[in-house]
């Protein structure tokens, strides 16, 4: 009876978390599993954060060394201002959190897709020209600065001169060099 009753305390408290987590709106995951026991305690978000099915997540809960194989194994990239991104689909990015406390490991989850999609978002509108859609000055040298970084070995690079664009302008108005230089 005292360990069912321990049982049910630790579950109580993995509810009260999430229930607090989801009432502050904070885009985090909490999970813990013992090294000699045989299921995850989690926090509600975890199967949100990774994306996961209710079978698959009920599954990876009843085998949390899975669980923990799987966090571990998410494809890592770098973005700006982040020690270690990663990945767990198209549209979602987390940072990972992981310590051991006692016979337990702890891994926090945060899910920084908002800040990680706004990111992407600015740079866009910093490094493309809104009208052609094509990389402005700033955005050319980022990505040469890239490419030579990867080593791709020779490259080319093609100049376009738009003839007579301040005759156009001039003569017609910028919405028709607006249509001129969409049509290069």
């Amino acid at each position: 009876d005292h360990i069912n009753s321990m049982v049910t305390n630790m579950f109580g408290f993995t509810q009260k978390i999430s229930l607090v987590l989801d009432r502050v709106r904070i885009p985090i995951g909490i999970l813990e599993y013992a090294y000699d026991s045989k299921k995850a305690l989690t926090t509600s978000r975890v199967k949100y954060i990774l994306n996961l099915d209710d079978d698959r997540f009920e599954y990876l809960i009843d085998h949390p060394k899975e669980l923990d194989d799987m966090i571990t194994s998410l494809p890592k990239i770098k973005i700006d201002n982040y020690d270690m991104v990663y990945q767990v689909n198209d549209n979602r990015f987390i940072r990972i959190e992981s310590f051991y406390y006692d016979y337990s490991k702890l891994t926090v989850l945060i899910d920084i897709t908002a800040d990680v999609l706004a990111k992407k978002r600015l740079e866009k509108e910093r490094d493309l020209d809104a009208l052609t859609n094509i990389y402005n000055r700033k955005g050319f040298y980022h990505q040469l600065e890239r490419i030579q970084k990867i080593n791709v070995g020779l490259g080319a690079i093609c100049l376009i001169d738009t003839d007579n664009l301040k005759l156009v302008n001039d003569n017609y108005g910028h919405d028709v060099g607006d249509v001129y230089l969409k049509q290069i």
